[in-house]
């Protein structure tokens, strides 16, 4: 499978920018309420990894330890990074700075 062109924002040097125009294509407050009840034990197994959302906030459907991995696994997988929400897991021994981003 080829791979497909990378997004400036996603895993490239530009700070990511679409998540929250696909959360408002879809409604904010659906993500929101959505993504408010999900378990927060189930969120515990990503700690310190960047997570996709789908864009309704009821499911998780990639994980990886860097934006770069977490775009590969959703292309990998047949999914748009363009149509999910992204989120790191925080890991409360790290502190998150720019580097996470690129």
């Amino acid at each position: 499978m080829a791979r497909q062109e990378r997004r400036p924002g996603i895993s490239g040097g530009d700070e990511y920018q679409g998540h929250d125009l696909r959360v408002r294509e879809m409604g904010i407050s659906v993500y929101l309420e959505n993504r408010s009840k999900f378990p927060q034990e189930e969120l515990q197994q990503y700690t310190g990894k960047w997570i996709a959302f789908s864009s309704d906030g009821r499911q998780i459907v990639a994980s990886a330890t860097d934006l770069a991995q977490l775009e590969d696994n959703l292309i990998g997988a047949g999914l748009d990074p363009e149509h999910v929400v992204f989120e790191l897991v925080p890991n409360p021994d790290m502190i998150t700075g720019g580097a996470e981003l690129s």
